[in-house]
């Protein structure tokens, strides 16, 4: 009985969560802008419209990039991921224990390459949320280096809690040192400028480092 009450429970935080996403992106505060695709065309087809949200996933007509071609600007993204109320929802959500048990499932494909390979001993991962990849493999391997960046106030605390080396912002303010491996779980579609972000890892990665990125795949929506 307790366990349907906390899939209910689950169930009923991530209902509001995402209520309060549609909520935020359709209000007046919210500033959206038309954007071309990635490759610089400004030729796209749109085949997937989401209401009131104002979601407009489309399709490059030149390089067949899918991308959402109706953006928030950045000043906007710099209040709902620094202030928004959705976000301190996504971040409670996290700390559901069956959602635990779901972020390792995600993580561990990457902790065990980390550990089937000696030379990895430091790691930045960005965007780091709530800390639990870092805090999966430095359980794992408890000499590693292990640094994250997060400019969410209240996943950052999350992560400190677990004992982390987070630094607050990006990776612009992470202290000027290369790493063997860089992460990113679900981060880079979320950026403004991804290419940039890329030039900065390939500065901090070490020569012969490792780079993880994982971003939504289109074919896998079923």
């Amino acid at each position: 009985m307790l366990d349907g009450q906390a899939k209910t429970s689950c169930k009923d935080s991530k209902d509001e969560y995402f209520d309060s996403l549609a909520d935020f992106f359709s209000s007046p505060e919210a500033k959206l802008e038309r954007v071309n695709c990635l490759c610089g065309s400004p030729n796209s087809h749109s085949f997937f419209v989401k209401q009131p949200d104002n979601t407009f996933i489309s399709e490059c007509n030149d390089c067949h990039l899918v991308y959402n071609s109706c953006q928030p600007t950045q000043e906007t993204l710099d209040i709902f991921y620094k202030q928004s109320a959705s976000l301190e929802k996504w971040a409670d959500i996290k700390e559901d224990p069956k959602e635990i048990t779901k972020q390792y499932e995600k993580y561990k494909g990457v902790i065990h390459f980390i550990l089937e390979h000696a030379e990895i001993q430091s790691v930045l991962d960005l965007g780091a949320g709530n800390g639990y990849f870092l805090d999966f493999l430095v359980k794992a391997k408890p000499d590693i280096r292990a640094v994250g960046t997060e400019i969410h106030p209240q996943s950052l605390e999350y992560a400190r809690t677990k004992g982390l080396t987070i630094v607050e912002g990006t990776i612009a303010q992470v202290q000027n040192a290369q790493f063997d491996m860089i992460t990113l779980f679900g981060v880079l579609e979320h950026l403004k400028n991804p290419q940039a972000e890329v030039e900065q890892i390939k500065k901090r990665l070490r020569p012969g480092g490792y780079f993880c990125g994982v971003v939504p795949n289109i074919k896998a929506i079923v």
